[in-house]
Parts: structure tokens; C-alpha cells; sequence
């Protein structure tokens, strides 16, 4: 039985991290390629390999079936990731003070494909109620009821570096639940004369796949947006004030906004902050010049 919760939880990472993957090409915009081991229990032997020189992110869900996940990273490859999230040329020398903030932006990232999935399953909202990056100083306080999930990800220059996830037991049993089906019974001892019992048919747990390794077919699903209208937002400043200072505004009031003279304004998408520019006049109408476009780490703050 913990041979098959084992592959319905490799199923549903290997399918969750085909977005995850894509998400990290997207905000770091280098190629990178995973692969999702077998999970297995956790040993002594993991735990003296990241007692060391690896950063935790330790992810509390709001929804007490998930419980605790924590992620171990090894500082080369969060170096590489954080660096290369701020637009900079990726680096594997770790620097705690630099690196653990864009590392925090980054895990929201890698877990938004999780919440959704375990959303849909679940038929209500999945939140987080905490996620804690810190660098492992000791050996970590690790349950014996967790299951360990090792990851090979392979960066542009063909650096490969296994970073852990580490999940409750419970977790591919909630899997099993959510998505219909039944965790396999032990078999009973019965006499061969008494046997009267039908077979039964168990199945792996099915999650929905992605044609083309996932990335193609969102691709393809992007261009069908390409005509979908988006409402551009720009935003002069802002104050705030009281109902009576409101109440008190009449024609020739001047309003008192939280910008300087000729400081550039902000540009929204969707309520999101995209860029920021300067005012100009083209034929008489007002525009605005775009004079910075967010980078990535300031585009993932924004969202959330």
C-alpha cells in the first residue's frame, strides 16, 4: 500500500511541477528542467546532508490535512535562483541578507500551482497561513510521519543541483480522497475453501495531465488571449482624508497627492502594478513615456 500512495504522489508532482518549471522560466528567464524522484522515507542520512549549507522554507497550510511542508535548498542553487529572479546574471555563492527575501517571492511562486490544485480537488479555497525561509544552522526537527521527495533541477549551463521537499504521510492519502478514489485495503487471510470474496479493481489515482509536457499546450492556450482587452490604469498619487475633509471639498479645492513634482507615474494592468513612465503631450492629448518596466522580482511583490 505505501508502494501505490508513493506513485500517487510522484503523479501529482511531476504534473504540478510541469507548471512550477514554467513559472521558474518565466520569472528567472533562464531554461531549467526537473525531475521528480521516487518519494521515499525520510533517513538519517538527509538529515546530516541539509543540516548544512542549505536554506529551509517551512510552509504551514491553513487547511489542517496538509499540515507542514518544508522545501530544502542547497545554497548553490538558491544563490541562482535569486540572483537570476532580480534580473542579474546567476550566481551560486549564497548571501543570506541578499538572497532570502527574492527567495520568499520565489516560493509564493512555486506554491501558487500547488494551492490550485489542491483547491480545485478539495472544492474550496487552500491557503497558507505562514512560509519561513531561514538558513539550516542544525539538524532540522523532521517527523518520522513525513515522506521525502527528491528533485534534480537542471539549469541552462546543465548544472544540476537536488534540492528536498518534505511532506506529511498523510498527504497521499488526502490525494487518494479528494480525487475519488480509495486507498487499497490490506488483503485478509482467508482459507482457500471460504474464499467467496469478488475481486476488486483499485486504480492509481488519476490527475489531469498536459499534452506536449504541459509547457506547448499552455503556450498554445496563451495566444488564445492574445485579443483579450486589459483596462491601463495611471495613477498621478494618492492621499487620504478624512469624510469631513471630503465633505468640505468644493470647486477650486486642491487635493494634496503623496508624489513630488515630476516624479514619474505609476502604470497599472488589471489593477496591477506593471511599470512606471512620465507624462507627455501627443496632439494636445496627455500620454504617458514608459520609462521602466518592473522586473520580475517587483512584478511577483505585486501580485501578491
Amino acid at each position: 500500500m505505501e508502494t501505490d500512495n508513493n506513485h500517487v504522489l510522484q503523479e501529482f508532482e511531476s504534473n504540478i511541477f510541469d507548471i512550477v518549471t514554467e513559472n521558474l522560466e518565466v520569472v528567472t528567464g533562464k531554461e531549467i528542467s526537473v525531475e521528480i524522484h521516487e518519494p521515499a522515507p525520510v533517513t538519517e542520512e538527509f538529515i546530516a546532508a541539509v543540516a548544512r549549507e542549505h536554506v529551509v522554507a517551512d510552509i504551514e497550510f491553513a487547511t489542517p490535512e496538509f499540515d507542514r511542508w518544508m522545501f530544502f535548498l542547497p545554497y548553490p542553487l538558491a544563490a541562482y535562483l535569486a540572483t537570476a529572479i532580480g534580473g542579474e546574471e546567476p550566481q551560486t555563492e549564497f548571501n543570506a541578507e541578499e538572497h532570502l527575501e527574492p527567495l520568499t517571492e520565489l516560493m509564493n511562486q512555486m506554491l501558487s500551482p500547488y494551492l490550485s490544485e489542491l483547491s480545485s480537488l478539495k472544492g474550496e479555497a487552500v491557503e497558507t497561513v505562514d512560509i519561513r525561509l531561514e538558513v539550516v544552522t542544525e539538524p532540522p526537527d523532521v517527523s518520522t510521519e513525513v515522506t521525502l521527495v527528491s528533485i534534480d533541477l537542471t539549469t541552462a549551463t546543465e548544472e544540476t543541483y537536488t534540492f528536498y521537499k518534505v511532506v506529511p504521510v498523510s498527504l497521499a492519502n488526502s490525494l487518494l480522497a479528494l480525487s475519488g478514489e480509495e486507498a487499497p485495503e490490506p488483503e485478509s487471510e482467508v482459507e482457500e475453501d471460504e474464499d467467496t470474496t469478488e475481486p476488486v479493481e483499485v486504480d492509481s489515482a488519476r490527475f489531469q495531465t498536459f499534452e506536449d509536457g504541459g509547457r506547448k499546450s499552455n503556450g498554445a492556450n496563451l495566444n488564445m488571449l492574445m485579443d483579450l482587452e486589459m483596462p491601463i490604469t495611471i495613477e498621478l498619487g494618492r492621499t487620504k482624508l478624512s469624510v469631513k475633509d471630503v465633505l468640505d471639498l468644493g470647486q477650486g479645492s486642491i487635493l494634496e497627492l503623496d508624489k513630488l513634482s515630476g516624479d514619474p507615474v505609476d502604470v497599472f494592468i488589471n489593477d496591477r502594478m506593471f511599470a512606471r513612465g512620465e507624462v507627455v503631450v501627443v496632439d494636445e492629448n496627455f500620454g504617458v513615456r514608459i520609462t521602466e518596466i518592473l522586473s520580475p522580482t517587483a512584478k511577483i511583490r505585486s501580485l501578491q
